[in-house]
């Protein structure tokens, strides 16, 4: 997935403050779910603190934030609600997804994580997130080779280049724990890539990109977002840690 908007001078100070603040309200929000996690809360409880904490910043929910444990989070649309809304265990993956604006002006900014409570990666799983965090190394590296031979992009020219990228990590051919075929000749274990959004339109300088492959496996979605500035000269990324998982040790 690739977003973008294009910004003037004080769009830029304005987006990367709205970027530190979202990796506050994400660290609060971490610290949140440790000292509570024993009172049984819920995805939604997370979701009623994440919207507190915007209001503390006189932020503005661009859509509800996207707060989903374990197997809700291969929901697509899935948004917690009082009445559907799972209990957070001591062991599991969490996926959280933030995107705000300003109250006073349309500067947005996002930011999509997945955290590890009590619990690590296995073999398979670390290779989605390896596969996420190179291809977006590789992504900034195409975005410094368009801006050195001043070239044009669009964001379908980014979107191609996201899935060129994964593509060659051959994910379709890792192999299955006590298994010789291949993730992609196994139904329940397929992988996919959600990364269709494109526009033709040409990404003018200076923009922020909101770059976000996501990898579908074992009904998990694999996710890793990253905020950048594309200039005519840089690019500056403005996400704090941006290639580091979450981590709740309880």
């Amino acid at each position: 997935m690739i977003k973008y908007k294009q910004l003037n001078k004080n769009d830029i100070t304005k987006s990367v403050k709205i970027s530190n603040i979202l990796f506050e309200i994400y660290k609060d929000t971490c610290e949140f779910i440790r000292e509570n996690i024993n009172w049984k809360i819920s995805e939604h409880d997370i979701l009623q603190f994440i919207l507190g904490k915007y209001n503390d910043y006189d932020l503005i929910s661009k859509k509800n934030p996207r707060i989903a444990f374990n197997e809700n989070n291969a929901k697509s649309s899935y948004v917690p609600s009082v009445n559907n809304s799972k209990i957070i265990r001591r062991s599991g993956l969490l996926s959280m997804t933030f995107m705000v604006s300003n109250k006073d002006s349309d500067n947005f900014g996002s930011l999509s994580k997945l955290v590890k409570i009590n619990c690590p990666f296995n073999e398979r799983q670390q290779a989605c997130i390896n596969a996420l965090i190179d291809t977006e190394k590789s992504i900034i590296g195409y975005l410094e080779e368009i801006i050195e031979t001043n070239q044009k992009i669009t964001g379908t020219d980014i979107h191609k280049k996201i899935n060129e990228f994964l593509i060659k990590k051959n994910l379709s051919n890792y192999k299955l724990e006590n298994s010789k075929l291949p993730i992609g000749k196994k139904t329940l274990n397929k992988i996919n890539f959600d990364n269709s959004f494109s526009d033709n339109h040409l990404i003018m300088s200076p923009s922020i990109l909101f770059i976000d492959p996501k990898i579908y496996f074992e009904n998990f979605l694999f996710h890793n977002n990253i905020n950048l500035i594309f200039s005519k000269n840089s690019i500056n990324i403005i996400t704090k840690d941006p290639y580091k998982v979450g981590n709740i040790q309880l």
